[in-house]
């Protein structure tokens, strides 16, 4: 892990941020993409490593997108802390990727595994230790 001291800049915008938090309105936006050529190419690609033996399903490419997003942008796997009152804080990044998933359970109860160390999988690997986690 390496932590990063915030600098007097971002205690500034934390700070305002934090304020603005409390004090203005929050709007949300949904976004939805057209992913039609994005299923294509994983239903092709579905079907080839089906062909060879390996079970690919559309949430592990999913999975494998957000993971290598975060591979290129590391500063997103941190974990902030702010101190609000003395207005210090601190970013932890985190030299591993591991992932929360969420599962439903046949009596409709929902858990969230944790699979580790998805930064270091390949693409069979993690199809393999997500279909482990259904067994």
């Amino acid at each position: 892990m390496k932590d990063e001291e915030f600098s007097l800049q971002r205690r500034v915008t934390s700070h305002m941020v934090a304020e603005s938090w409390k004090n203005i309105p929050h709007v949300s936006y949904l976004y939805e993409p057209d992913i039609t050529d994005f299923y294509r190419e994983y239903e092709a690609l579905a079907q080839s490593r089906g062909a060879a033996g390996h079970r690919i399903s559309l949430n592990t490419i999913l999975l494998k997108v957000i993971v290598e997003g975060v591979k290129a942008a590391p500063g997103l796997n941190a974990r902030i802390s702010y101190n609000h009152r003395k207005g210090e804080g601190s970013l932890r990044q985190s030299g591993i990727i591991n992932i929360t998933i969420p599962w439903l359970l046949p009596d409709g109860r929902m858990i969230t595994p944790v699979v580790q160390q998805v930064d270091t999988m390949t693409l069979n690997e993690l199809s393999a230790g997500i279909m482990q986690l259904g067994e």
